[in-house]
């Protein structure tokens, strides 16, 4: 039932993203590819993803990478079955037209899971399996923006700094101790209030000033010490910019950290197998939960706290409204009841959510 809901809202979220997306690409009228400016990338598709390809590798492998014959089959028309948001198309298409065609669709992942024991109860890959056989969950790796900052403000109150603690939205300069190289970011907004707010508002409100405040107190390796321990695996460097999510992880383990708050401090690996039986319903494996105490219960409740405001004031607040929206039975006792975070890439290249409930 679960894996059915799932599966049905990704195609209903993606569907409504993907007719936006295509419009708005409509109306700027160009590329796919563009830079941290807006700026076409000249000759990204012909220098990056033509040569990533499938096709193009296995007819370098046949001809020879400076053959003829590469840019000839490539670019020779053949009957397809191609994937729309409204049905498959038979179509003729060039490999190099079908490798432009598909790279124009958003992907995406879904994974929900019970913190308490590991269990994985909906898994969404993709968008189309038949087409896109390629786990957005697992395998795809991407900046998580804003998603890693509560792995900072967990840092600050592990050592002791309450989340009442205010801070100023202004401009920072941090030497990064490589050189005379300073790390200066801005705000999504490119802007600072000067405003004072707490380190719970800040990080409900997603504002980058002050989380890099944050993270010049309490340091690089401490943040990424926090975020092994509650369950974040891929290689995080220890710099100062890793507070605003630039390195790469994958849904899956941003989902198994989450859960550590969720789960009293404790982090369990999240898991899809409970148990194998042979033909004869004999018992051959039977899951054994990896866990190991990341945080304590008492920075875990913090930290969940922190994320029910930014359901109630922050960036998350859309959540709340879709309550009120569904008219589930008390939506104010849902507001209660869910903390998130959302994080985005520069150009909104990638969107990530993550929300627990209690």
């Amino acid at each position: 039932r679960m894996q059915a809901y799932a599966e049905s809202a990704m195609d209903s979220a993606m569907r409504t993203l993907q007719a936006s997306f295509d419009a708005k690409l409509l109306e700027e009228g160009r590329d796919l590819w563009i830079d941290s400016k807006g700026r076409e990338i000249e000759d990204f598709f012909e220098d990056n993803v033509i040569p990533r390809s499938t096709a193009y590798r296995n007819l370098v492998k046949q001809y020879g990478k400076d053959s003829d014959s590469v840019d000839y089959y490539l670019n020779k028309p053949k009957k397809l079955t191609v994937f729309s948001w409204n049905g498959d198309i038979d179509t003729v298409m060039s490999s190099i037209d079908s490798m432009r065609y598909y790279k124009q669709f958003l992907q995406s992942g879904f994974l929900a899971t019970e913190p308490k024991s590991g269990a994985i109860k909906a898994w969404v890959g993709g968008i189309n399996f038949r087409h896109f056989k390629y786990d957005h969950v697992q395998f795809g790796k991407r900046q998580p923006g804003s998603l890693f900052k509560p792995f900072v403000y967990a840092t600050a109150v592990e050592l002791g700094y309450s989340p009442c603690y205010t801070f100023k939205d202004e401009a920072v300069a941090i030497p990064t101790g490589n050189g005379d190289e300073i790390w200066d970011p801005s705000n999504a907004e490119g802007k600072f209030t000067g405003e004072e707010m707490t380190m719970k508002l800040a990080m409900a409100k997603s504002v980058n000033s002050i989380t890099a405040r944050v993270m010049e107190i309490v340091k690089p390796d401490k943040v990424v010490d926090m975020a092994k321990r509650v369950g974040i695996k891929s290689t995080i460097p220890p710099y100062y910019s890793v507070a605003l999510g630039t390195e790469d992880v994958s849904l899956f383990e941003i989902l198994g950290a989450y859960g550590t708050f969720a789960n009293k401090g404790t982090h369990i690996e999240p898991y899809y197998i409970s148990r194998i039986e042979d033909k004869y319903g004999n018992e051959i494996y039977r899951h054994v939960p990896r866990k190991s105490k990341a945080i304590s219960e008492d920075v875990a409740y913090v930290m969940l706290n922190m994320m029910q405001e930014t359901v109630r004031n922050g960036s998350g607040i859309r959540l709340w409204s879709k309550a009120y929206d569904y008219q589930l039975t008390d939506y104010n006792q849902t507001e209660n009841s869910i903390g998130a975070k959302t994080g985005t890439t520069q150009n909104a290249s990638d969107g990530w959510f993550v929300a627990v409930t209690n």
